[in-house]
């Protein structure tokens, strides 16, 4: 049975391109192949609808990368953030000038720097940098009021924030508040665009953004935002008892 089965395998032949002409068909294979056609064309249309599923999916999830992202991953999410928070905000990008965020609202106009670091806090050259931006910004269409600088930093970036050792070095933490420089470790801006992205009460989302630009424009040096609301939850109304649980 053995030596049957292995002559049997090595006797069958592929068949050739031409025996699939229309002439050698069998009747019976006729709705088998087109049944077969439309299992590929489900499994196609599903496949589609998985991939536009997921690209979704990684939209939405773009704000943790506030948590473990650098570079224009990291901007982008910054950037996210602030629109959450009511901030008209975008990149700026010139043959002179290069500025991670331009973002302002009623209380104020606002320069960003971003950037992310692996394993050790920011030191005072970034701030270097910022300010540079902020001096050249003010000298575009023909002056303006100098805005106001933040520097956004993900330090320990691939660490558990709740592990995390401090984002900002002394002499970084000592020139912000000198120079009137926001400090934001974007570990700390997460739970505020996550509660911002996540409330459905508009009013109290607004409320709570507009604490968070507060924060902002009115502190130097590291910023502490204010914590998320409780989440609104409606009080649900107890059934009615008919008459028999009352008695």
């Amino acid at each position: 049975e053995l030596h049957k089965a292995l002559r049997s395998e090595s006797d069958e032949t592929p068949p050739p391109a031409w025996v699939a002409a229309d002439r050698f068909q069998l009747s019976s294979e006729a709705p088998l192949q087109e049944a077969l056609q439309q299992a590929e064309q489900a499994i196609e249309k599903a496949q589609r609808s998985k991939e536009a599923v997921a690209a979704q999916l990684a939209a939405e999830g773009q704000l943790r990368n506030l948590l473990f992202a650098k570079g224009e991953p990291l901007e982008a999410a910054v950037l996210q953030a602030l629109h959450l928070l009511g901030f008209k905000a975008n990149r700026h990008v010139d043959d002179q000038l290069e500025i991670d965020a331009i973002f302002e609202s009623e209380e104020g106009r606002f320069i960003g720097e971003v950037t992310g670091k692996e394993n050790k806090p920011v030191d005072i050259d970034k701030l270097r940098q910022l300010s540079h931006n902020i001096l050249q910004d003010s000298y575009r269409d023909g002056g303006r009021e100098a805005a106001k600088g933040v520097l956004f930093v993900n330090a320990y970036r691939l660490e558990p924030p709740e592990n995390r050792k401090d984002t900002f070095d002394a002499n970084c933490k000592n020139k912000a508040v000198l120079d009137s420089i926001a400090l934001v470790a974007t570990k700390d801006l997460f739970p505020v665009a996550q509660y911002l992205s996540s409330h459905t009460e508009e009013a109290a989302k607004q409320d709570y953004a507009r604490a968070c630009r507060e924060a902002l424009a009115s502190g130097s040096g590291e910023i502490t935002f204010p914590a998320p609301p409780p989440a609104f939850t409606k009080t649900r109304t107890p059934a009615k008892l008919s008459k028999a649980s009352r008695h």
